[in-house]
């Protein structure tokens, strides 16, 4: 009864060309990809302002932008800015004052911090 049951269930999940037959699954079945966190300010390992995902397309990735201080001549981070990225490139400079270092990967959620870090 289990075996017909489960049988059941990927028949009416699968179509014959193996995609979903959900409307709301189907639009990821064709998505290949990178998934990406996206956050307008994460602090001390959490986002602040505006939480999503996005998935871009190989072989652009994630980006993690990260803003520092330079106090006493020692670089302290103060936020991150997590976003997908077209044409990443690691890079550095200064952004309305704030000096930034950008990070680039291309592995799924790879762009969200380490604790202890920001």
């Amino acid at each position: 009864m289990d075996k017909l049951f489960l049988l059941g269930l990927s028949v009416l999940y699968l179509s014959r060309d193996g995609e979903s037959t959900f409307g709301f699954l189907k639009e990821y079945d064709q998505v290949e990809g990178v998934a990406c966190h996206v956050c307008k300010r994460f602090v001390n390992g959490r986002c602040l302002e505006s939480k999503d995902s996005c998935v871009k397309e190989v072989p652009s990735g994630c980006e993690t932008k990260v803003f520092y201080l330079i106090v006493n001549h020692v670089w302290q981070s103060t936020y991150a800015r997590l976003n997908c990225n077209s044409v990443c490139k690691e890079t550095e400079g200064i952004d309305n004052g704030m000096h930034f270092k950008i990070f680039c990967c291309n592995q799924d959620y790879c762009n969200k911090p380490q604790s202890g870090g920001i």
